[in-house]
């Protein structure tokens, strides 16, 4: 009885340390983002304060915009030649 605990215990214990290390690089992926200017070069694990002018910066200024319409206009032609 108490060894079938201990392989359930061990089991669920290395699937959650294998998601956490899965959706970490997420995580910081997306709180960086967040992050103002030089404020991405110290490591926070948690937010100290965000904002949402980068993605505001991102979508209005440089070509991203452009860059994006091609990636859907590509991948959107290459399933449609694939299905055929």
């Amino acid at each position: 009885m108490l060894w079938d605990f201990t392989k359930s215990a061990a089991f669920y214990l290395l699937v959650a340390i294998i998601v956490v290390v899965a959706v970490f690089p997420f995580y910081y992926a997306i709180l960086t983002s967040l992050e103002k200017g030089t404020a991405i070069f110290e490591v926070n694990y948690l937010p100290i304060s965000m904002e949402l002018g980068n993605y505001k910066d991102v979508l209005t200024t440089g070509s991203f915009p452009r860059n994006l319409l091609n990636s859907v206009v590509v991948s959107t032609s290459v399933v449609v030649l694939s299905l055929f």
